[in-house]
């Protein structure tokens, strides 16, 4: 459902402290991303670079989802690619690997 969709609507009223693992696997499918801007949330998402930060208010979420909507398209498409690139730059096999055996590394010098 990621791969078909454009955007990925994630806004909480009151957000339980998750780290947003659900996120990125949107970012990963070039989805635009629309999230609360508190917590991990705040971490992952730079607002109008990688994603849109949004208070968890209706006329807010409201006004913000018709402002991507009118969003010029290269613009979106740069945001999309950018989520795409933060996510595989942090969490690909390729970037997790190396701190993996890193870790084993050090624990196995004690």
């Amino acid at each position: 459902y990621l791969s078909a969709s454009d955007i990925f609507w994630f806004v909480m009223k009151h957000p339980l402290p998750t780290y947003g693992l659900a996120l990125e696997e949107a970012m990963s499918c070039e989805n635009v991303v629309l999230t609360n801007d508190s917590g991990a949330m705040k971490e992952i998402i730079k607002n109008e670079f990688n994603g849109f930060l949004v208070r968890p208010e209706i006329a807010e979420m409201q006004r913000k989802l018709v402002d991507i909507m009118r969003e010029n398209i290269t613009k979106i498409k740069a945001i999309k690619m950018q989520a795409r690139k933060d996510v595989v730059s942090k969490y690909s096999w390729q970037s997790i690997l190396p701190r993996i055996a890193k870790c084993i590394e050090n624990t196995q010098r004690r």
